[in-house]
């Protein structure tokens, strides 16, 4: 994939150049699913990324970015996320971001300052975020919080679809992320924060939560950014496995 994508763009530029058409000198790499990252393997420095993902992705879990996310954020000096509500793998709604985030990258505009912690304790889970307004950062014309409950109370299953145990036929998976409202402080001049704190669910389920803010992007385009997801309370239905007992079927 990522030698074709290379020769995808020398056979761009070598076919503009014959016919005396401007020639890019850079690109802007996407890819739907795995195609986008796999352009560039481990050169991540000074390479602006945003990620676009279906809260609902049936391939991609709620909590992936828990594994490799601020391992990124080091890598290449802050990137971002958009994480879609109520969307799956397709990613249905992603473009007026991705224009957005295009034309910034293109025209070299300053992009927003948005960083967040998540915390869990025995209670509550909380999800916090800064927003830095200062040397010509962006700040948002909406933030809102969206959480959504597991449907059971035996897979931490956030995903647009899964298996009828029965037939074996993909059916709805009735997850729905619904708005909730988080609180703002104003800490100065520079600096705005927004809180959302929700106590645990009910036993034997999940509660899943992200955070999203809407920045003005150039051109009238908007750019919405989230957070990870916070999954409370941070357990699992089933206990760690090695070897041949981590082997397991679709569901």
């Amino acid at each position: 994939m990522t030698k074709a994508s290379v020769r995808a763009m020398d056979a761009a530029q070598q076919f503009l150049c014959e016919k005396e058409i401007p020639v890019p000198e850079k690109f802007v790499i996407t890819g739907g699913s795995k195609r986008g990252w796999t352009t560039y393997f481990d050169r991540y420095h000074n390479v602006t990324l945003c990620q676009f993902q279906g809260a609902d992705d049936e391939f991609f879990l709620s909590d992936s970015e828990d594994y490799f996310w601020n391992d990124l954020q080091k890598a290449t000096g802050g990137s971002y996320l958009y994480r879609i509500p109520n969307t799956d793998h397709g990613a249905t709604g992603v473009f007026d971001s991705l224009e957005s985030f295009y034309f910034s990258i293109c025209e070299q505009q300053v992009l927003p300052s948005w960083t967040w912690t998540r915390t869990i304790n025995g209670t509550h889970g909380q999800i916090r975020a800064n927003v830095s307004v200062g040397d010509g950062h962006p700040s948002p014309i909406n933030v809102t919080v969206y959480q959504a409950q597991t449907v059971t109370g035996t897979k931490r299953d956030f995903r647009a679809a899964k298996l009828d145990p029965t037939t074996g036929q993909i059916v709805v998976n009735p997850v729905k992320w619904v708005e909730m409202k988080e609180n703002m402080e104003i800490i100065g001049q520079s600096s705005i924060i927004y809180t959302y704190t929700a106590p645990m669910p009910p036993d034997g389920y999940w509660y899943g939560i992200f955070m999203q803010a809407t920045f003005p992007g150039p051109h009238g385009t908007a750019l919405n950014l989230t957070t990870e997801t916070l999954i409370i309370p941070n357990t699992f239905p089933v206990g760690p496995c090695s070897g041949e007992q981590c082997y397991g079927n679709l569901v």
